[in-house]
């Protein structure tokens, strides 16, 4: 892979489903798949300048501050 491969889902909403009100109709999942720049563990994922794991564990943060919900990077190592 020469570089990262992305792909973006619009979020469905089904009403048989017992959500939030508002519906949830505005949002999706954005997939991002790369390859290391060098072998060992990985210490950080950065994404648009923020560091996904320390943001992820501060909860007070904006969603410009932290454009992310989750991640997962495999294999760790």
């Amino acid at each position: 892979m020469p570089g990262p491969f992305a792909s973006y889902r619009k979020d469905i909403w089904l009403s048989a489903y017992t959500e939030l009100d508002p519906f949830p109709t505005g949002g999706g999942r954005l997939q991002i798949a790369g390859v290391a720049q060098a072998a060992g563990t990985v210490e950080a994922v950065i994404f648009e300048g923020v560091d996904l794991g320390a943001a992820l564990e501060n909860p007070g943060l904006t969603q410009a501050q932290n454009p992310v919900e989750w991640f997962h990077v495999w294999p760790t190592r």
